[in-house]
């Protein structure tokens, strides 16, 4: 999961390093990670967390571009840190990222962010279309049931639905995308990062700037 600053255009910005604050308990996966942005050449890692609570004094202090954090540690998860940061820094933090595949079959996750619902399950959760298992969730007095975004992963291939002023956001893989997809339809699935703006400024979909990295 990440939590980064919406950015603000400019040359100072293009030029400027994007800082970076890792959380992960497992120091191996740290080392790795922080490694591979670096070698990359455009992020700078500011500081390491080993839990959800040193994340939440970290990010206070530190006020990085990007937060990644891991989902399950000890003494805070990644979920209760994030609500924690967004809370604590809502003039900082507008943008939240999230692998769904993190996220086990049976539990959902929602956020405001910036005045949008946006909900957050396992792809094999949505049997019959994301409109009909809404409805579902809604009857169940689930709170992603009136999301007014839906972004599930698994499956591996991008794909977008609108229905009802609401948006439903198949993520793809961010490694090697689905040889069964491509395998059961012919069609590629490239990997990639999903990334979006939410936030009631972002117009009547709640969304905006849909890219593929």
């Amino acid at each position: 999961m990440d939590v980064r600053q919406v950015p603000t255009l400019g040359l100072a910005n293009l030029m400027k390093k994007i800082t970076v604050l890792m959380v992960d308990d497992n120091a191996v996966v740290r080392k790795g990670l922080c490694t591979l942005l670096e070698t990359e050449g455009n992020s700078e890692v500011v500081g390491q967390a080993r839990n959800g609570r040193e994340a939440v004094k970290m990010a206070h202090t530190l006020r990085p571009d990007v937060i990644l954090m891991d989902i399950a540690m000890p003494v805070l998860n990644g979920f209760e840190a994030t609500l924690q940061i967004l809370a604590a820094n809502p003039e900082r933090y507008g943008r939240v990222s999230v692998p769904t595949g993190a996220i086990a079959e049976d539990h959902t996750m929602t956020l405001d962010v910036m005045g949008v619902s946006v909900g957050f399950t396992h792809g094999h959760q949505i049997k019959g279309g994301a409109p009909t298992w809404w409805v579902k969730q809604a009857h169940g007095r689930q709170e992603i049931g009136h999301a007014d975004i839906l972004v599930t992963g698994h499956y591996h291939h991008l794909a977008i639905s609108e229905s009802s002023g609401r948006t439903w956001m198949q993520s793809p893989a961010m490694d090697a995308g689905s040889r069964w997809y491509t395998a059961q339809s012919g069609a590629s699935a490239p990997a990639g990062m999903l990334t979006f703006l939410a936030g009631e400024s972002c117009g009547d979909r709640g969304w905006s700037d849909l890219a593929v990295l």
